[in-house]
């Protein structure tokens, strides 16, 4: 997986507390003020207040289910998922991503049931509403309305180190069609997530000019966040992002539906780090907007969770001359990705 990047080291058994969390105090506590998620809606959360609001949600998930219980997280791209996903590993909980859009609510029932097992109601942190269906089983529903009235009555006493997921617990379970149609939970440890981030953070910086927000000598990099978070894609910008002191930049739903929104929204992020399936690149590079003018600062794409077309590559390259063109390859049991390669004009025109 590469040394260590920045600061960041793999998780080793003798860690007594999972180095992303630890990272992400690190920056709450040095650059409270900095900006950790915002939204093309307009939406956003300083590091001091994803933070905060995830200590309190660490609370208040402790008090209702044991360690170790799955708890299923559901909406979109609003700041609270993220600070919901940070409160489920604080509470010693791996987190169960599901997207309101993209999972039908037959699905979610589905993964529900599953992750329920034989065990009482499952807790569920609803930042959008949560579907209603003849198959769902017993669930404990916490509504937008509560997770904000939680987060806005704040916390006495944060949550405990030794609580926090750490080596061999699972720290996010993902669902999957697999082969069959039928979703397919795949746990990832939160060792596995950290030597993830370590090696996510060393591919976006190869090349030397990326900046570093972790000790405040520059401005931090922006990811863009366009993928669902029930997508393993996805956890490329959670990681590389929040780990790093950087922003993430999340395209909502209703951003996407238009391409000129999405124009408007990708001109105004000041994005440096691009992750996206290759079909959505490919979708952007129909508008004559899409290239280094639109977003100046842009140094490099990631891509993950299909082929990367050599044509899409080559035009990217064309467009985007400031900006490296990376591939990267690997099933969601093996944390996002296991390979990557800087992808050439020359190996985008073989």
């Amino acid at each position: 997986m590469g040394g260590d990047a920045e600061g960041f080291r793999p998780t080793r058994h003798l860690e007594i507390a999972m180095r992303y969390l630890e990272l992400i105090e690190k920056t709450a506590l040095e650059r409270p003020d900095a900006e950790a998620v915002r939204v093309s809606t307009g939406v956003h959360l300083t590091y001091g207040e994803l933070w905060a609001s995830s200590e309190a949600l660490a609370l208040a998930i402790a008090r209702r289910v044991e360690p170790g219980s799955p708890v299923l997280v559901y909406g979109n791209k609003d700041p609270l998922m993220v600070a919901g996903f940070l409160a489920c590993m604080k509470a010693g909980c791996p987190y169960v991503p599901v997207d309101c859009f993209s999972v039908p609510a037959e699905r979610v029932a589905s993964i529900a049931r599953q992750i329920a097992g034989g065990c009482s109601a499952p807790l569920v942190l609803a930042v959008e509403e949560f579907p209603r269906v003849d198959d769902m089983p017993p669930v404990e529903v916490l509504t937008h309305e509560d997770l904000c009235r939680i987060v806005g009555a704040g916390f006495r006493e944060g949550s405990k180190r030794s609580g926090w997921i750490l080596g061999e617990d699972i720290a996010y379970i993902l669902f999957t069609s697999g082969s069959t149609g039928d979703p397919k939970g795949v746990e990832v440890t939160a060792a596995c997530f950290d030597n993830f981030c370590a090696w996510n953070v060393e591919l976006s910086r190869r090349g030397g000019e990326a900046p570093c927000g972790v000790d405040g000598a520059a401005p931090a990099d922006v990811w863009v966040d366009q993928a669902p978070f029930s997508f393993d894609l996805s956890v490329f910008e959670l990681a590389g992002a929040l780990a790093t002191g950087g922003t993430l930049f999340s395209l909502a739903h209703e951003t996407q539906q238009s391409m000129a929104s999405q124009m408007e929204a990708l001109a105004a992020s000041g994005a440096t780090v691009w992750v996206s399936t290759p079909s959505f690149a490919g979708m952007c590079l129909a508008s004559a907007e899409f290239a280094q003018d639109l977003m100046p600062a842009l140094r490099l794409f990631l891509f993950c969770g299909e082929t990367l077309p050599n044509a899409v590559a080559a035009r990217l390259l064309e467009r985007f001359g400031r900006a490296r063109v990376v591939n990267t390859y690997g099933p969601t049991e093996s944390t996002v990705a296991v390979s990557a390669v800087d992808v050439t004009p020359r190996m985008a025109a073989s």
